[in-house]
């Protein structure tokens, strides 16, 4: 996956202007550098990421209002708190928010023209878009990060009422610290439970401006990773991406990211109990099916042999039954439901419902070959629905030729 973002947002549809960019794999950082949008390798997904100096945050209680009035709603809360045109302005909401109820939101707010201007540019150079996202969101639990390069280091930082980005300065005076420190605490990056990263060669002016937060070093990771882990997208309103299956790969690849993190754990031992218990319940409905199995097979070897005490080896006791019934029934001069005359004596309630002109009958131990006039789909299907009651199944050769089959026959 392509993380890619333009380092002077008001020109980034030019073909010499700079985008910073990272690719991961999973949660592993893969690659980084700066290079024109043309000359980054293409990935299979690719997610803007919007610079934080050019984004505004704000928080709106919104009222209940339908979606396609939404936009109109945002213009009159925030028309008395933002300086610019309201329609040269573009707004995102809170991940998750759902139009139609009233609620708190976060709303970001930047410049429309430049936003879709880079958007329209990457796709048209095939980086296939899925998302659109904020350098740094408001999200909980709060963080800081110093990175950029040695020459223009930058602060960013998020918590639960709000993002900052600034930029630092090597040799900072006390009033620039004390201001930083303030807009920190505004936010709440300076709360407790907060965590401090920096890059390996930022450490010591992190250190310097901020000495009152346990700095760690992350190496091999960056805090692109940080916002795509919050779930924004600005692609939103009026803003469409074009590549919806990027947008699957986004969310496969936000899955992998994440599927090892310690705050996933529960889920994982949550499933892995899940498909165990699955699979014992699947084991015992097996077994039981095997028992239950083996009870009817015993009975009915034990009913066979109470019946007829000469069997003395029972291989297949249904058959072995049948059978038995059949000499039985000759002994005592019985007919059977599969010999000739209860067939003839079916086929003569049949033919009352379904016309039968028989032309031809072979009959040979419950089985029986026809040829008659021609029949009907429709008539074929009435006259075996009439024999079925009665152990008979009708299989239609042709128009002409059936076969008539005792169902019991072995």
């Amino acid at each position: 996956m392509l993380l890619i973002s333009p380092r002077q947002p008001l020109a980034c549809d030019s073909p010499t202007a700079l985008w910073d960019w990272v690719t991961l794999q999973g949660a592993t950082l893969t690659g980084q550098g700066c290079d024109s949008a043309e000359a980054i390798a293409r990935q299979p997904a690719t997610v803007l990421v919007w610079p934080a100096q050019a984004l505004s945050w704000l928080q709106l209680s919104l009222p209940k209002a339908p979606a396609h009035k939404l936009r109109a709603l945002l213009d009159g809360l925030l028309e008395e708190r933002l300086l610019s045109d309201l329609p040269d302005l573009h707004y995102a909401l809170t991940p998750g928010f759902q139009p139609g109820r009233a609620a708190d939101t976060w709303v970001a707010c930047c410049q429309r023209e430049p936003l879709h201007r880079a958007v329209a540019y990457l796709q048209s150079i095939e980086h296939p878009l899925a998302a659109v996202l904020p350098a740094c969101a408001p999200q909980h639990p709060p963080w800081v990060w110093v990175c950029g390069s040695s020459e223009a280091p930058e602060l960013l930082a998020s918590a639960a009422h709000g993002a900052l980005c600034w930029p630092l300065q090597p040799q900072a005076s006390a009033a620039d610290r004390a201001l930083l420190h303030s807009s920190l605490q505004a936010v709440g990056a300076l709360e407790a439970g907060s965590t401090a990263w920096a890059s390996p060669a930022l450490v010591g002016l992190a250190e310097q401006h901020l000495p009152e937060l346990a700095w760690q070093t992350r190496s091999g990771a960056h805090p692109w990773q940080q916002a795509l882990a919050s779930g924004w997208d600005l692609a939103q309103f009026d803003l469409h991406l074009q590549a919806r299956s990027a947008r699957w790969r986004l969310a496969l690849e936000q899955v992998r990211q994440h599927w090892g993190s310690p705050a996933w754990r529960p889920l994982r031992w949550g499933l892995g109990a899940l498909v165990a218990l699955q699979l014992l319940g699947l084991n015992l409905n097996a077994w039981q099916a095997r028992q239950e199995i083996v009870q009817l097979r015993q009975l009915s070897h034990a009913t066979l042999q109470q019946s007829f005490p000469q069997v003395q080896l029972v291989l297949d006791a249904p058959l072995q039954m049948q059978r038995e019934l059949d000499r039985l029934r000759q002994a005592r001069s019985e007919l059977s439901p599969s010999d000739l005359e209860p067939l003839l004596e079916q086929m003569g309630r049949a033919h009352s419902r379904s016309p039968l002109e028989l032309r031809q009958l072979r009959f040979e131990g419950g089985s029986a070959e026809l040829a008659h006039a021609p029949l009907s789909a429709a008539a074929q299907q009435e006259l075996g629905a009439a024999l079925a009651p009665s152990g008979w199944q009708f299989q239609p050769q042709n128009s002409e030729r059936s076969t008539l089959r005792w169902a019991s026959a072995r």
